[in-house]
């Protein structure tokens, strides 16, 4: 009974892990191999194309890949699904303690909502519905602390990566022309480096964001393979350890003194 009171033992939080794990790895396994493939053949590409077209202006832009590439970064970041989230993950210490913080953070909005639709009866029965309406409000609280204090970081990544992105083919742009009218270089040279390097930029950023998702993909991998691989504390199929004999043994059994708590609430005896 205890060990399904235990949160990193709840079933809602062991479906939440497989389901957002397993996906974790799909992505940062065979999805991105693919498209580090797209992208690395994309930047060797733009770079050929753009030094054929004019390779000053190239080496111009080159020298401001470094504000394009996090920019672009950036920008793909915070377009994912759930980027709004927290990202940290715990490191360190045991297992059991990794399992135990990302069940704390499980106290979401639809963890309360499950726990309270699951134990409907009991729920009913106690009259615990004052309860679950304020806990639903305090983590709706938390959340919405959460993403105001999130929101200014993420609208100034956001500009940046744009202002970035204009700010770099501004620049490129007024170069090429200084180069057309001073020097009369072809125009169509010119807009050939300029798209070829701005295109290959956007890849070296999306190349960096799908780095970002193999770490998380493995450590996605390794929290499943834990829950996969953990051994049973009370294991039916091992054959060892203490048995009573069936010849002598009697089922006549008297229980006495008994003091029984669940971990969740150590201090309220049942």
């Amino acid at each position: 009974m205890s060990f399904f009171d235990k949160q990193e033992n709840n079933v809602g939080y062991l479906t939440g892990v497989l389901s957002s794990d397993v996906i974790s790895m799909k992505t940062g396994s065979a999805g991105n191999a693919i498209a580090l493939v797209q992208s690395f053949a994309a930047i060797v590409a733009g770079l050929v194309i753009a030094f054929i077209g004019d390779a000053r202006l190239a080496a111009v832009i080159l020298a401001c890949l470094v504000i394009v590439i996090p920019a672009s970064a950036a920008q793909a970041q915070i377009s994912q699904p759930g980027a709004r989230k927290s990202k940290g993950d715990s490191s360190g210490g045991d297992e059991k303690g990794n399992l135990l913080q990302q069940a704390e953070k499980k106290e979401s909005v639809s963890f309360v909502m499950s726990e309270a639709l699951n134990g409907i009866r009991i729920v009913t029965a106690y009259s615990l519905e004052p309860y679950f309406t304020q806990r639903f409000s305090q983590v709706l609280h938390k959340t919405l602390l959460a993403d105001e204090r999130a929101a200014f970081f993420l609208g100034f990544c956001w500009g940046f990566s744009q202002g970035a992105q204009y700010a770099v083919n501004a620049l490129a742009f007024w170069y090429g022309g200084e180069l057309i009218k001073n020097e009369g270089k072809d125009p169509t040279q010119i807009m050939q480096a300029i798209f070829a390097l701005t295109f290959s930029g956007s890849s070296i950023g999306q190349t960096v964001l799908f780095s970002s998702d193999a770490g998380k993909a493995e450590k996605a991998a390794e929290r499943v393979y834990y829950l996969i691989d953990r051994p049973s504390k009370i294991d039916s199929r091992d054959p060892g350890g203490k048995s009573l004999d069936p010849r002598t043994f009697r089922g006549h059994i008297e229980v006495e003194r008994i003091n029984f708590v669940y971990p969740s609430r150590p201090h309220i005896p049942v």
